[in-house]
Protein backbone atom coordinates (compact mmCIF):
# COMPACT_ATOMS: atom_id res chain seq x y z
CA UNK A 1 0.00 0.00 0.00
CA UNK A 2 2.98 2.34 0.65
CA UNK A 3 6.48 2.63 -0.78
CA UNK A 4 8.69 3.24 2.28
CA UNK A 5 11.80 5.43 1.98
CA UNK A 6 14.20 5.32 4.92
CA UNK A 7 16.35 8.39 5.64
CA UNK A 8 14.13 10.56 3.45
CA UNK A 9 11.91 13.55 4.20
CA UNK A 10 9.25 15.10 1.98
CA UNK A 11 8.47 18.70 1.04
CA UNK A 12 5.02 19.52 -0.26
CA UNK A 13 1.48 20.31 0.83
CA UNK A 14 0.87 19.36 4.44
CA UNK A 15 -2.54 18.27 5.64
CA UNK A 16 -1.50 18.28 9.30
CA UNK A 17 1.28 17.32 11.66
CA UNK A 18 1.38 16.16 15.28
CA UNK A 19 3.33 14.03 17.74
CA UNK A 20 3.02 10.30 16.99
CA UNK A 21 5.15 7.71 18.79
CA UNK A 22 5.60 5.22 15.94
CA UNK A 23 6.04 5.02 12.18
CA UNK A 24 3.28 2.38 12.03
CA UNK A 25 0.76 4.70 13.73
CA UNK A 26 1.65 7.52 11.35
CA UNK A 27 1.21 5.16 8.39
CA UNK A 28 -2.18 4.02 9.71
CA UNK A 29 -3.27 7.67 10.03
CA UNK A 30 -2.33 8.34 6.40
CA UNK A 31 -4.08 5.16 5.23
CA UNK A 32 -7.26 6.27 7.02
CA UNK A 33 -7.24 9.74 5.41
CA UNK A 34 -8.32 9.72 1.75
CA UNK A 35 -6.56 13.07 1.12
CA UNK A 36 -3.22 11.70 2.36
CA UNK A 37 -0.90 10.72 -0.49
CA UNK A 38 2.30 10.47 1.56
CA UNK A 39 3.74 11.03 5.03
CA UNK A 40 6.97 11.68 6.86
CA UNK A 41 7.69 10.39 10.36
CA UNK A 42 10.53 12.11 12.21
CA UNK A 43 12.27 9.97 14.80
CA UNK A 44 12.08 11.00 18.48
CA UNK A 45 14.96 13.20 19.64
CA UNK A 46 15.93 13.87 16.03
CA UNK A 47 17.02 17.45 16.51
CA UNK A 48 16.95 18.01 20.28
CA UNK A 49 17.04 15.52 23.12
CA UNK A 50 13.51 14.99 24.37
CA UNK A 51 11.79 15.96 21.10
CA UNK A 52 8.70 13.87 20.42
CA UNK A 53 8.44 11.82 17.24
CA UNK A 54 6.39 13.74 14.68
CA UNK A 55 4.01 12.64 11.93
CA UNK A 56 3.47 14.86 8.85
CA UNK A 57 0.59 13.89 6.55
CA UNK A 58 0.91 15.21 2.99
CA UNK A 59 -1.63 15.73 0.20
CA UNK A 60 1.16 16.35 -2.33
CA UNK A 61 4.91 15.71 -2.47
CA UNK A 62 7.00 18.24 -4.37
CA UNK A 63 10.47 17.02 -3.35
CA UNK A 64 12.25 14.15 -1.63
CA UNK A 65 15.01 15.31 0.71
CA UNK A 66 17.76 13.14 2.25
CA UNK A 67 17.23 13.21 6.03
CA UNK A 68 18.79 10.75 8.47
CA UNK A 69 16.10 11.59 11.05
CA UNK A 70 13.08 10.65 8.91
CA UNK A 71 11.22 7.75 7.35
CA UNK A 72 8.73 8.64 4.65
CA UNK A 73 6.26 6.73 2.51
CA UNK A 74 4.21 7.33 -0.62
CA UNK A 75 0.84 5.73 -1.20
CA UNK A 76 0.95 3.28 -4.14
Amino acid sequence: MFEVLNNTGFNGSRITYYARPSFEQCQADCAANSACKAFTWIRPGAYNAGDAAMCYLMSEVTARVPDNHSISAVRN
